[in-house]
């Protein structure tokens, strides 16, 4: 089974009061989506909601820092599209409002709702399961909504609204549909969106905020031997952070190996490793490590904490890199792909992705230099309108510059939404020199 991210509808979340991306073109998937426009028009609001929506699926709770996205007027909804290739097509639809209680704020969600069609002319979407948080219902495609007890029904939604988390992709409906043989068709769209969540990897601003901080570069991975399976996060410290168990010096050994191969062909002459400091017994009974961890240059050892953010970002994205290009199921979404990086390898790397990614490239830039290795249908521009904050250039022939035609775009206009809102250089002058002016 490959799953591919089909589309994505945002509104009234940030920035975006409506807002949608389609991920593929009448020629098929596109491996590669670069979102350009100016600060603050809504390019990483993309990144945030695929988080969210990631941690949706996978039954997690939704924090404050989800809530500070939205705000008290209105109503937030998202809607995700994935096609399952050659098969169907699944829509998962939630709606929520940003409340208060008990002085804090959170997320109440209003409805959720799993839809499904067969990938074939003439089929429409029919719902799979809904949920509705007010009118207090949940419905089935395949099962009556009578089947599930009151009891149950109003435990579940108590989980869910204490949680701040999803109703319909928690643990305990999963359990309790597993009880009922007609529950396939149910039990199938859930499983088929955890796969999705499972493949779907964030790079978000505060991973780089954790590394300018130097506390470590957080590297996504999925590792799996034996019996043992590990799809997330693992930290590479970039100091004395304490101590790690066995489990990661096991997945530093996999995939250390790996990340070595790409990493020395994108800052020649460059290598990483570990070295254990210290190691003692810990709570669980079971030994803990202290490492430290180090580039290699000419058969010379530095600790990895006094390397350039840079090369830190590199190194927290090569497994990422690594997925997306071998994997069709893979979906990574990058938030300020440029920040840190030499503009020409940037370039290097996002044209390799694009011609030879297996899975999908969702990034944020402001880098110029990646319009002019990608493809026009390749790159998304946020614009200034929230009521439509994504379009694609129109009137881009195969042989403009796409860099100087978006250039020109910003300057002169032409497109149907404005791109960028001009700031005159003098007015920028008076408000220098305005807040420089001491208080008498």
């Amino acid at each position: 089974m490959i799953q591919k991210l089909k589309s994505i509808i945002i509104e009234n979340i940030k920035n975006v009061k409506y807002g949608e991306i389609y991920f593929e073109t009448s020629e098929g998937f596109l491996n590669t989506t670069g979102i350009y426009g100016q600060n603050g028009s809504g390019k990483t609001t993309v990144i945030d909601v695929l988080e969210m929506i990631k941690e949706l699926i996978q039954g997690k709770k939704l924090g404050s820092k989800y809530s500070g996205l939205i705000d008290f007027e209105e109503i937030s909804k998202v809607r995700i599209e994935t096609e399952i290739l050659n098969e169907s097509i699944n829509r998962y639809e939630i709606v929520f409002k940003k409340v208060n209680i008990e002085g804090k704020d959170s997320i109440e969600i209003l409805s959720e709702t799993l839809s499904k069609k067969l990938n074939k002319k003439y089929q429409k979407f029919k719902t799979i399961i809904e949920f509705l948080s007010r009118e207090k219902t949940i419905s089935f495609h395949t099962l009556s909504k009578f089947e599930l007890s009151e009891d149950a029904l109003k435990i579940l939604k108590s989980v869910s609204m204490e949680n701040q988390s999803s109703f319909i992709f928690q643990q305990n409906l999963l359990k309790n549909l597993n009880d009922f043989s007609r529950a396939d068709y149910e039990k199938k769209i859930l499983d088929e969106f955890k796969s999705f969540a499972n493949n779907l990897r964030i790079y978000t601003s505060e991973y780089g905020g954790l590394i300018s901080a130097n506390f470590m570069a957080p590297v996504s991975i999925y590792y799996s031997e034996q019996d043992s399976t590990y799809n997330g996060i693992v930290p590479v410290p970039l100091g004395p952070q304490g101590y790690l168990s066995n489990r990661f010096i096991n997945i530093y050994k996999h995939i250390l190996p790996q990340m070595n191969v790409l990493l020395k062909q994108i800052v020649p002459g460059i290598t990483i490793g570990y070295d254990v400091r210290d190691t003692r017994l810990g709570e669980s009974g079971q030994d803990e490590h202290r490492v430290e961890f180090y580039s290699t240059r000419d058969g010379k050892k530095f600790s990895l904490r006094y390397e350039s953010d840079g090369i830190k970002k590199i190194i927290a994205l090569l497994n990422f890199l690594i997925e997306v290009y071998n994997d069709p199921n893979i979906i990574v979404a990058i938030d300020e792909l440029d920040s840190g990086i030499f503009e020409f390898l940037l370039g290097e790397i996002v044209s390799v992705i694009s011609t030879g990614s297996k899975g999908q490239v969702i990034f944020t830039s402001h880098n110029l230099r990646v319009l002019e290795v990608l493809p026009k249908n390749k790159v998304v521009f946020s614009t200034t309108n929230p009521s439509n904050r994504y379009i694609r250039l129109k009137g881009v022939k195969t042989t403009n510059n796409l860099r100087d035609f978006y250039i020109r775009s910003l300057l002169v206009g032409g497109q149907e939404e404005e791109l960028y809102i001009s700031k005159n250089a003098s007015n920028i002058r008076r408000a220098l020199k305005k807040a420089g002016q001491k208080n008498d």
